[in-house]
């Protein structure tokens, strides 16, 4: 089984599509008529952002633990 995409490689990854469809997007104005494209880039960019999210919240539980919980 591979194995699963660091929450940073995948915002490489985004970045890299991002900058492919802003220049399709410069060399041809009806690449993305539909925006379906621009809506697919935004629903990946979403899940990269709460992976990292995820990343960066386990390291400080890890630093802080969990807090007192009422």
């Amino acid at each position: 089984m591979p194995r699963k995409k660091a929450a940073s490689e995948r915002l490489n990854y985004y970045l890299r599509k991002l900058g492919e469809y802003g220049a399709r997007l410069e060399a041809d104005r009806n690449y993305d008529e539909w925006g379906w494209r621009r809506y697919r880039l935004n629903a990946y960019r979403n899940r990269v952002y709460k992976l990292l999210n995820c990343e960066r919240m386990r390291e400080l539980r890890a630093k802080y633990g969990r807090g007192n919980r009422q």
